[in-house]
């Protein structure tokens, strides 16, 4: 028989044999191959599905960390007043300072006469600090144009000008102008008490 079937189908048949191993093989080794890809192919589905979801969770953390900022709270109450420190040192004695000051005044009689001089004092237990004049006249009132002031200050003499106990204000005034009008010299004198 074998003779026949060399001699009816000679090389043919041969190639037939394989041929069908082959036809019978594929289906062995393909499908392995589709379950593996098929399984593979879950795999990735549910991985992609497990990032979405932490995607969503993540984007809804971040939403309501936004929507609960922190807030300042009610204030609270007052604390308890702390205890009084010790007393520091007592500081250096200051400068002498000036206290119950007045102005002192006082004014020469009313003429043309060409020179005057005044002294104010200070009343009883108080120094000069300061001093100045004026010059008025009742019928002309710019008669002090005509009048200069030649001294004013704690002197006793106006020539030497020798200075007082420090409690008077002395001033000197006369015509640069010869004028007929009357005029008078008005001093005044600053004083107060030291301590």
């Amino acid at each position: 028989m074998r003779s026949k079937l060399r001699s009816r189908y000679g090389r043919t048949g041969l190639l037939v044999v394989p041929v069908l191993i082959l036809a019978v093989a594929v289906p062995a080794v393909a499908q392995p191959v589709a379950t593996t890809s098929a399984s593979l192919s879950k795999t990735v589905k549910k991985a992609l599905g497990l990032s979405q979801a932490a995607s969503k969770r993540s984007a809804m953390a971040i939403q309501i960390a936004r929507s609960t900022q922190k807030q300042a709270g009610p204030q609270g109450m007052p604390g308890e007043r702390g205890q009084i420190g010790p007393k520091g040192d007592t500081g250096l004695q200051g400068l002498p300072g000036v206290s119950g000051l007045q102005i002192a005044s006082n004014q020469t009689a009313e003429d043309s006469t060409d020179s005057k001089s005044l002294s104010v004092d200070c009343p009883a237990g108080k120094r000069v600090f300061g001093g100045g004049a004026s010059i008025a006249g009742s019928q002309d009132p710019n008669v002090g144009a005509n009048i200069a002031i030649g001294s004013s200050g704690p002197f006793v003499d106006d020539i030497n000008q020798v200075l007082p106990s420090e409690t008077s204000w002395r001033v000197e005034a006369h015509e640069h102008a010869a004028t007929a009008e009357g005029w008078h010299l008005v001093v005044y004198a600053i004083c107060g008490s030291t301590t």
